[in-house]
């Protein structure tokens, strides 16, 4: 029972997620640019979503995850970013649930350790508050692939 509750908690806090259902608990299916701005956080530069997409056209996802998740939940990701036009897919809010949802483990037998690699609160201040656009567009996919890790492990 408690795997299937993380699953859907973790469903809830992708970004896409936190996208989608800020516009459906409005009970509009328009959204005002004070709420796309909520949702996306701050206007982003066009050099990092060109960072991103080459990225993911060089398959950093794929190396990040090493062949520890199955290929469908990368290109489940790939399609996110391509929907979003490459640009960045997280927000700090989203990345903080992510940081919780993550401290939450251990109820499932696992540990941060064994699930991921790095620390989230570095990755987490690398997206935001990083100099360069190529810095913050890695770790925006390594947000993303920490993410598949976790929602992978508990499943």
């Amino acid at each position: 029972m408690k795997t299937v509750l993380f699953t859907a908690i973790m469903a809830a806090v992708s970004p896409i997620a936190i996208a989608q259902n800020s516009a459906a608990v409005s009970g509009t299916k328009t959204v005002t640019a004070d709420q796309l701005q909520t949702m996306t956080g701050s206007a982003v530069s066009a050099p990092l979503p060109n960072e991103i997409e080459t990225s993911i056209m060089n398959d950093a996802l794929e190396q990040k995850l090493q062949g520890d998740v199955h290929s469908s939940a990368i290109e489940g990701a790939r399609r996110a970013y391509v929907q979003t036009m490459f640009k960045p897919i997280w927000t700090e809010r989203g990345a903080e649930s992510l940081r919780d949802a993550s401290s939450n483990l251990f109820e499932f037998g696992l540990t941060k350790g064994e699930v991921l690699e790095a620390n989230l609160d570095g990755i987490i201040k690398q997206r935001f508050d990083a100099g360069s656009e190529a810095e913050q567009a890695e770790a925006d996919l390594a947000l993303t692939a920490a993410w598949i890790r976790v929602a992978a492990a508990v499943s």
